[in-house]
């Protein structure tokens, strides 16, 4: 679903800098969970969709993930 947004939303993004794609992910993504394999699973994929639609992106756009949770201090 996020894939199919992506794509379809890239043609109507400015040409002008101002292009922004946002995904919203959950800390299962990022950490996972316990019980929920697939569920974290599902949210790491939008992260990977996240970092290769900024690594393909068309000029004047960009891609973020948005996470409820901090990342961990290192």
């Amino acid at each position: 679903m996020a894939e199919a947004l992506a794509r379809a939303a890239l043609p109507f993004l400015p040409e002008d800098g101002r292009g922004r794609i946002i995904n919203v992910t959950s800390s299962a993504g990022l950490v996972g969970t316990l019980g929920q394999v697939d569920h974290s699973a599902a949210k790491a994929g939008i992260v990977g969709l996240t970092e290769s639609l900024a690594a393909n992106r068309p000029a004047g756009t960009s891609s973020s993930a948005l996470s409820p949770r901090r990342p961990r201090p290192r």
